[in-house]
């Protein structure tokens, strides 16, 4: 069977994986390696590579570790590739996102650790329809963001060059499930992507049942 690798998003760490950890103890969260100044996201993955030496690995990214995965499995021994809220393609990320990226450089750490701290957990909380018992994991996520790895990863997915679809000699299936109300990076439908109708983005906390379901999928 295939080792079960997440790949959590920006600002996000274990506890986003909780409830999947439950269903799956043998799956493993890895630490992020350090990125180099500026390094675009395909450099990294390749530079992280080798610390995934075995194999088959079934890789599951939400929303940014979506995208790390894609880049992963071209270097790594990979069986599938689950995409949670995430997206397959440049065209997919919003140009809104690439302006708020180079407008929050000039915003000082200080500033940014305070909101994340007062205000992001609740605010997400309200906005992503996280059930009360998982908002603690929202706020604990926010107490340890790292801020380095956070710039650099907001920085490196407002750069990201891919396209799934062109890639014509993938030996691997890739899986995605993707809620309909989701914002932050919005539905592209196709035949291929699962729909969860009332999701939002943050669907291992809001909808665990439906993520474990299509990683037993990709672990068949």
């Amino acid at each position: 069977m295939a080792q079960l690798l997440l790949l959590p998003g920006i600002g996000a760490n274990h506890l986003l994986f909780s409830k999947t950890l439950k269903a799956f103890p043998e799956a493993q969260v890895p630490e992020w390696q350090i990125p180099l100044p500026r390094e675009s996201l395909a450099a990294y993955a390749k530079r992280w590579a080798p610390s995934f030496s075995n194999g088959p690995y079934a890789l599951v990214g939400m929303s940014f570790g979506g995208m790390v995965a894609l880049e992963l499995s071209k270097w790594v021994n990979t069986q599938s590739v689950v995409l949670l809220s995430s997206c397959w393609k440049t065209r997919a990320i919003m140009t809104r996102f690439r302006v708020l990226e180079q407008m929050s450089r000039w915003v000082p750490d200080a500033v940014v650790r305070h909101g994340v701290r007062t205000l992001g957990a609740p605010v997400t909380a309200k906005r992503q329809a996280v059930p009360p018992a998982e908002r603690d994991l929202l706020v604990q996520m926010s107490r340890e963001l790292n801020l380095p790895f956070a710039r650099w990863a907001c920085f490196a997915a407002s750069t990201w060059q891919f396209d799934l679809t062109t890639e014509e000699n993938r030996p691997y299936p890739v899986l995605a499930l993707h809620g309909r109300k989701d914002r932050v990076i919005p539905l592209v439908e196709e035949p291929w992507v699962d729909v969860v109708e009332d999701g939002r983005h943050l669907l291992p906390l809001t909808h665990p049942d439906r993520v474990n379901e299509i990683i037993r999928r990709a672990l068949q």
